[in-house]
């Protein structure tokens, strides 16, 4: 099994300030999801529930990468 942060990881390392990165791209004006939230309401989150985002995103990605 791939670790996240290990040496056998095919992803680069990927944390909070990744995701506030991107979140900082996308306009305020963009639509909301399916679920309600903003795009812009990811700006609000502090930077604990970012990390956990990230892991959750990268976690999700190697899932992926090995099915």
């Amino acid at each position: 099994l791939l670790e996240e942060d290990g040496e056998d990881s095919p992803l680069p390392p990927f944390d909070a300030c990744d995701v506030e990165a991107a979140v900082a791209t996308i306009p305020d004006r963009s639509a909301s999801a399916v679920d309600g939230l903003k795009p812009r309401d990811l700006k609000l989150l502090p930077h604990a529930a970012l990390q956990e985002l990230a892991h959750l995103l990268l976690h999700l990605l190697l899932a992926l990468l090995l099915v």
